[in-house]
């Protein structure tokens, strides 16, 4: 998306001031040409409000396994520990200083779901599958994270957002958790 310059910077401020989740493509929203005013944006832009720019992904042919780092984070009640999506994995490290991660994937080449077994005893830990442990492709990278520079906003990341992704109640939760965290309300055990 390319901007007039009086748009962009009304975005720009409006972003400075304002709660927002950002989805997805967001973290590479411009293509300003090369020797346009505006073409350090590109980078700029993302990595100012959203903590990081833009990339890349491990390719349409893969998926990801999602696992909660920051369960006691508002944004994640109600959520499985870990979970998987359709998503096809963004790479979004490293975050800036100002970022808190709340939840971190990996990339699985192919489509088909992935599987989580229970290990060991009362203590028990959820670990993908050794056919899927096969799968994986690239290393972790941060998939929801909140941009904590600006203090008079809250402000949500996540790359979590193919729209078959919306079939999993983990991923409907993350949403309605990331809208009210971000108007400053109180987010419920359950709805």
């Amino acid at each position: 998306m390319n901007l007039q310059e009086p748009q962009y910077k009304a975005l720009d401020q409006h972003l400075s001031r304002k709660p927002f989740i950002a989805v997805r493509t967001t973290t590479h929203l411009f293509d300003f040409p090369k020797g346009s005013k505006l073409e350090a944006e590109n980078r700029a832009f993302p990595t100012r409000h959203f903590g990081t720019p833009y990339r890349g992904h491990h390719g349409h042919d893969s998926s990801q396994v999602n696992y909660v780092m920051a369960s006691k984070h508002p944004v994640m009640t109600g959520l499985e520990p870990r979970f998987w999506t359709p998503d096809f994995h963004y790479a979004a490290n490293p975050l800036g200083i100002e970022c808190t991660p709340l939840m971190v994937g990996q990339g699985l080449k192919g489509h088909q779901r992935a599987t989580f077994k229970e290990v060991g005893g009362h203590n028990h830990v959820m670990v993908l599958s050794a056919e899927d442990q096969e799968r994986l492709s690239g290393s972790p990278h941060p998939l929801v994270w909140t941009v904590d520079n600006i203090q008079s906003r809250r402000a949500l990341v996540t790359t979590i957002g193919a729209r078959k992704s919306f079939e999993d109640p983990n991923v409907k939760r993350l949403y309605r958790n990331a809208v009210l965290w971000c108007l400053g309300r109180k987010v419920p055990k359950s709805f």
